[in-house]
Order: structure tokens, then sequence, then C-alpha cells
């Protein structure tokens, strides 16, 4: 269902204290927003999450041309750092999985020396180089 409220603004005389519902919320905040700012949204307010966004535009939209653009070129700047730091997480978590698959290869390969397989077999069922097999090999005559 649809609702329609047509307030008239200027009779609106509720005082903070006396703010109850959502739409005694918008229109005082409709009345009053000269009166504070982002950071100092009246509590009866703020328990609206739109309400603070509200703000936040309203502070956006009152800048000067000047401010606008420090402010618009400090939000790119954010969304490029943002962008270089995702970049960078998933680069973090493909380099983790890369090197636990080599890992899972190294520890198969070990078993099968273990087993006694020759070089070739290990590894092509590792996946790994003949080197690093020989390699392996070695470290487990060392260790036992």
């Amino acid at each position: 269902m649809f609702e329609l409220h047509f307030i008239e603004l200027p009779k609106f005389k509720k005082d903070f204290s006396e703010i109850r519902t959502t739409l005694d919320r918008w229109a005082a905040f409709l009345t009053k927003a000269y009166e504070f700012d982002k950071d100092t949204v009246p509590k009866e307010l703020a328990q609206s999450e739109e309400i603070k966004k509200a703000a936040e535009k309203l502070d956006i939209m009152s800048l000067n041309k000047e401010e606008r653009e420090i402010y618009e070129n400090d939000l790119k700047a954010m969304m490029v750092r943002n962008a270089e730091i995702n970049a960078a997480e998933e680069k973090g978590r493909e380099e983790g999985r890369e090197e636990g698959k080599v890992e899972g290869r190294i520890e198969a390969a070990i078993e099968a020396i273990k087993l006694g397989v020759n070089n070739d077999v290990v590894a092509k069922i590792s996946k790994l180089s003949i080197e690093k097999v020989e390699e392996l090999r070695k470290k487990l005559a060392i260790n036992e």
C-alpha cells in the first residue's frame, strides 16, 4: 500500500524531544537541517540511517565549487586505493592457493618417495620437476 502525506513544514513545530515517528523525524530534518551538519545530527534524528545519509549529502551539496572539487578528488583517490587494496588481497589469496597446491604436491611426492616409487613416476604424479623430486629424495635420506 502506498501512502502520501502532505506536510506544511512551516507549521511543524515539534521539539526534538517530541519526535516519535519516522514522519516526525523527516519533517524535523527538513525544517531544521540548517541547524546541524552530518557530525551534529541530533540523536532523535540519527536513529534513522537514511537521515544520517541525507545529512551527509546535504553537507556535500553545500560545498562551494573548490571544496567540492577537493572532495571529489579525495573520493576518487579513496576509490583507487580501495581498488588497489582489493587487487592486492586477491593476488595474495591466489598466491596462497598456489603455495598450498605446491605444498600438497610436495607432500604427495614425499609419500611416494617413502613408498619407493622412482623419480620419473613421482615427478609425473606430483607434477614436480625431476630436480625437485631428487632434492626431496636427498632431504629424506639426510633426515632418516
